[in-house]
């Protein structure tokens, strides 16, 4: 089985890597390959356009809601097309030598790319594609995917308002890693990550530190009132944790400050509060959790659906100022109440099988239940 993605934020990637681990759950012998699709196609091209893509997000994100509405509906004539079918002639290449029982892909790129392969006939594996957002981009839609799997309802339903057959969507959850699911003792892993017992408010940058204005808010919360432990994930950017590390240097408030950490789920067990942006991943794994949030500054395009998800069900509010941020803290933690309610609401909409749900569905569908034996994943072939 093959999964494609791309390294477009960290979202797509971990819903891969939490499929990869799902599977290897199930079906240990089947081999199951991670492909970067557009780094396969050109690794040089790929780096510019993250590297550009990261930048818009970051110093001009105005430009990227921009972006993002306009290709929200694809009209059947767009050069999108063009560019599918182009792109495709190389993927088909590397996907022919693999032959895969399955082709599943976690970003809409690739997603396109195999879905026009499958609509020519050139490629004869189902393709699946899974929608790693609680909104609807336009570029998802694609007459040649098989199967949508998809974290909610509502998404099932903005991809029949884009014509797609709604007998071919199955609402799974968006899928995280399989130990989200797993219970975990809040009590034994506060002491072992060496905290007291005031509520812990966890701040998330998200895998690339994306959070905007971070260092700001970090250096409000420690100086708000109010009893609470705050811990902050800085993810894989080293300056912005050196950046946070001098924020909140002398603080009277016990403040802690990591780089990337690999034990999310340990995080979001322990915690009281969820600070972060709305990235799909993120998202669904805190919902598994039961874990309240307060949004802080979601990217413009898919986060802002994100967040206003979240919002209209009541598993999160959304704040876009430091100050306003302290605020909305200090009043959920004065109000144990509203924090349950929220909670609820978060569990009420989560799923934490949905790894285990969606990898259950590509093995049945390819053919491939009841496998078992020894894994073997591995990077493949380039392509050309």
């Amino acid at each position: 089985m093959v999964l494609l993605e791309a390294s477009y934020g960290g979202g797509h990637a971990h819903a891969a890597a939490a499929l990869a681990a799902s599977l290897a759950e199930l079906a240990p012998s089947l081999r199951v390959e991670r492909v970067d699709v557009f780094d396969r196609i050109s690794p040089a091209l790929n780096e510019a356009t993250r590297y550009a893509y990261i930048q818009c997000l970051i110093h001009v994100p105005l430009l990227w809601r921009e972006v993002y509405e306009r290709t929200r509906h694809v009209p059947p004539d767009s050069p999108w097309q063009l560019l599918d079918r182009a792109a495709a002639r190389r993927v088909g290449r590397f996907l022919a030598g693999k032959r895969p029982r399955a082709v599943v892909a976690t970003h809409p790129g690739p997603a396109r790319l195999a879905g026009a392969l499958r609509a020519a006939g050139q490629l004869d594996a189902p393709v699946f594609a899974v929608v790693t957002d609680y909104v609807v981009h336009g570029l998802w839609a694609h007459p040649g995917v098989d199967w949508y799997l998809v974290g909610h309802e509502a998404v099932r339903d903005g991809l029949t308002a884009r014509g797609i057959d709604p007998a071919r969507v199955a609402v799974t959850g968006i899928p995280i890693h399989p130990r989200f699911g797993r219970p975990a003792d809040r009590e034994r892993l506060r002491r072992a990550w060496q905290l007291g017992p005031e509520p812990v408010v966890l701040f998330m940058a998200g895998s690339a530190g994306l959070v905007r204005g971070m260092e700001d808010a970090c250096r409000a919360l420690v100086q708000a009132q109010g009893r609470f432990q705050l811990l902050v994930v800085a993810g894989r950017d080293g300056v912005l944790e050196r950046r946070l590390r001098a924020a909140v240097a002398g603080a009277a408030r016990p403040a802690r400050v990591l780089g990337f950490v690999d034990r999310v789920d340990e995080l979001m067990s322990l915690a009281d509060l969820l600070l972060s942006k709305a990235g799909g991943l993120t998202v669904s794994e805190a919902l598994a959790k039961g874990l309240p949030m307060v949004i802080y500054r979601p990217i413009p395009g898919q986060e802002e659906g994100n967040a206003a998800f979240l919002v209209a069900h009541g598993a999160a509010r959304v704040t876009r100022e430091p100050q306003e941020l302290v605020a909305q803290v200090q009043h959920l933690l004065r109000s144990p109440g509203l924090r349950a309610q929220m909670a609820a609401a978060a569990s009420q909409l989560g799923r934490p099988q949905a790894g285990l749900a969606a990898a259950g569905l590509l093995l049945e569908a390819a053919g491939l239940a009841g496998r078992d034996g020894g894994p073997r994943r591995d990077g493949g072939d380039g392509l050309g």
